[in-house]
């Protein structure tokens, strides 16, 4: 009897042993798989650099893995990034999978933050499943700066969507059952991504990729000038809209040689970037709601009036051209942190420039049931697109599934 429970002691340990060593293997693994020392930047945008399995992914009923392919960051230079893949098992239809290409929401701007380093996508893996079991493929973006070393750009609209492009040419080049067609969508920021893809796509040379239209929930309209403003004007103390602005001012610094967050806000603060940097959302929110009180007026009055954050707010701003191909925008009516003010800058200019969008507002939904209250006028929308069987309404109408 002794005999027997120290054999299961023993058992347990040596079992509790190679569980430990198994975890560590995987994350040594994870870790080399981001690391980006010797990666060379002087090959194309688009180019595929490795590809390692998505071990710990949750999504079912399809094979995962990670690429690490060349992008293009809001200065121009080439840069790594990274993206999870999921293509659903099984004999793929003729021309193979279409691709959704998806930007995620607001994440973090820290390395630790990209979504493919979490088993659930940074919690989108149950609406991406949705598409999979619906025999679509998923290319799901980190954003450059996220998992790889370097600098996140957070809510840039033209390097975000540069972000989704090159994964779909990087994927497409690795994997063979997938189509060339494909659709962009993206959540809040990535929604702002998406109308980025939409407004960007046209001058570049995706061939032999046919880019069918995006879908954007509750994008954001990239015009930072309009949130500092509302900011300065009315406070500021929910722990959300604040890490948000944390992560617009570390972006609008990197973006701006010279300018130093002294120059945006008062010192207490500016003493909380630092946990901004690197701390993805829930930890930054945790530590906001935990933090010593601060004064709900922070934001300069003189860097309201800043020229630098006129210049890259114009720059950002969506709407001011025409689209490629079809948009469809998804908001909800009770989304507290997109108002319909703001979506209507970019869609009635952009409806100017001969753009052709859909804009279908969701009675009750939020920021975040958005997703879901839309899926049946989604699907339908994209049969459409991939059908070449689109009847596109007037731009700024709604589409809803017939």
């Amino acid at each position: 009897m002794l005999v027997g429970k120290r054999f299961l002691r023993n058992y347990s340990l040596l079992a509790c042993i190679v569980i430990s060593s198994s975890a560590l293997a995987q994350q040594s693994a994870m870790d080399a798989f981001y690391e980006v020392t010797g990666v060379s930047v002087e090959k194309s945008p688009g180019t595929l650099v490795r590809v390692a399995e998505y071990s710990n992914s949750r999504l079912t009923g399809a094979a995962s893995s990670r690429i690490m392919y060349l992008s293009v960051d809001a200065l121009g230079q080439t840069v790594p990034a990274t993206a999870a893949v999921a293509i659903p098992r099984g004999e793929p239809p003729k021309g193979g999978w279409p691709i959704i290409a998806w930007a995620p929401g607001t994440v973090g701007i820290g390395k630790k933050c990209a979504p493919s380093m979490t088993d659930n996508l940074s919690k989108y893996g149950p609406y991406l499943q949705g598409w999979i079991d619906r025999g679509y493929a998923i290319v799901a973006v980190d954003y450059s700066g996220l998992g790889t070393t370097g600098r996140h750009f957070y809510s840039h609209r033209e390097s975000n969507a540069r972000d989704v492009i090159e994964a779909v040419k990087a994927a497409f080049s690795s994997y063979p059952q997938l189509s060339r067609a494909f659709v962009a969508m993206g959540h809040s920021q990535g929604g702002l991504a998406a109308v980025g893809v939409a407004e960007t796509i046209g001058n570049l040379d995706i061939s032999p990729l046919q880019y069918k239209g995006a879908v954007a929930f509750a994008p954001s309209n990239g015009a930072n000038h309009g949130y500092f403003r509302f900011v300065e004007r009315a406070g500021v103390s929910e722990p959300t809209l604040l890490a948000y602005m944390l992560y617009y001012s570390a972006t609008l610094k990197l973006a701006t040689p010279g300018l130093q967050y002294s120059d945006q806000m008062s010192s207490e603060i500016e003493e909380l970037m630092s946990a901004a940097e690197h701390q993805c959302l829930d930890e930054l929110r945790a530590t906001l709601i935990s933090a010593v009180s601060f004064p709900k007026h922070f934001i300069k009055s003189s860097w309201v009036q800043h020229p630098a954050l006129k210049k890259y707010s114009e720059k950002n701003q969506a709407g001011q051209r025409k689209t490629t191909g079809p948009l469809f925008i998804a908001w909800g009516t009770s989304d507290s942190s997109i108002s319909k003010n703001m979506l209507d800058t970019i869609i009635q200019p952009s409806c100017r420039h001969g753009s052709d969008i859909q804009f279908s507002q969701y009675t009750g939904a939020s920021h975040s049931t958005v997703l879901v209250q839309s899926r049946v006028d989604v699907a339908a929308w994209l049969g459409q697109q991939f059908s070449d069987n689109f009847k596109s309404p007037a731009c700024g109408d709604a589409f809803k599934a017939s």
